[in-house]
């Protein structure tokens, strides 16, 4: 943006907006008995979006007014390296985090998800079933056993 007093005007307003929605993501929490976790996934599907509509880009300028900052930040922590001879860890080359998948291996992992899920979703179908029949058997163990008692009572 080209005009300074647009820029700072726009700021306000984006960080406004930052606020209200982290004031509202608290309360979803709240509502939510506390897990940090707020399922969105029906709300997406009744809307027909992806899941890629709710990731929220980074404003620019916390990256550009904190650019100094950073390079400083990180100038600094090469000196300390290097004063104290400190050998950095260098991360697993096995766990590549925000890397993409190669398509093939995307495919195969998807393909490996769906193939679980039928079988995942006739579990989560026939437990209720399978509840309802050992409650029914329950019952009717209960009442035979007290027809039991009611023929022994009259034989007697």
């Amino acid at each position: 943006m080209v005009h300074p007093q647009k820029r700072l005007d726009m700021r306000k307003a984006l960080e406004a907006c930052i606020g209200r929605t982290l004031e509202i993501r608290h309360w979803m929490v709240k509502l939510n008995r506390g897990l940090d976790v707020v399922s969105m996934d029906d709300i997406l599907v009744d809307l027909k979006l992806t899941p890629e509509v709710l990731e929220v880009p980074v404003p620019k300028y916390f990256i550009e007014d904190r650019a100094k900052e950073l390079d400083d930040r990180d100038k600094f922590l090469e000196a300390l390296v290097e004063k104290y001879n400190v050998k950095t860890s260098q991360p697993d080359p096995i766990i590549k985090i925000g890397a993409p998948l190669p398509e093939e291996e995307a495919v195969a992992i998807l393909q490996k998800n769906e193939r679980g899920m039928p079988y995942h979703m006739r579990l989560h179908a026939c437990k209720p079933m399978s509840r309802a029949a050992s409650t029914r058997h329950t019952a009717d163990a209960l009442v035979g056993m007290q027809a039991g008692k009611n023929s022994i009572m009259h034989a007697c």
